[in-house]
């Protein structure tokens, strides 16, 4: 999870190691070191998601997403959408206005070729 998070967070700002640091903590709630952090610039680098270059700033490495990275985002984002699809509907759908308990009834109630009663929105 944290994996997919460096990644997007790359993809969407180019960022530096303690830039990228703060930010997941202040997302994630909770501290990061960068022993946890660095081995993932590392792999990711490795594997060609993303690219790095200094600058002339301590020489401080700013990350930025290749396109290798943006495959591997959002083919892992297509997993991770497949895999809590149906959980995170069930806690909380920020689709659609139907009532919690009107949904949990209806096993697609997002899909295209789901025929879905009308429901009236309480006011």
């Amino acid at each position: 999870m944290l994996e997919l998070q460096v990644l997007w967070f790359i993809n969407v700002h180019e960022t530096h190691g303690y830039g990228l640091i703060k930010a997941l903590e202040s997302k994630r709630g909770k501290a990061l070191t960068p022993g946890t952090i660095y081995p993932i610039l590392h792999k990711f680098e490795t594997l060609g998601f993303i690219g790095v270059k200094e600058t002339g700033e301590r020489d401080k490495k700013v990350y930025s997403i290749t396109l290798e990275g943006k495959d591997a985002l959002k083919h892992s984002a297509d997993e991770f959408v497949s895999l809590f699809k149906d959980m995170l509907e069930y806690f909380h759908c920020s689709l659609c206005e139907v009532p919690v308990d009107i949904r949990r009834q209806y096993k697609d109630v997002h899909s295209p070729l789901t025929v879905f009663p009308s429901v009236p929105k309480e006011k």
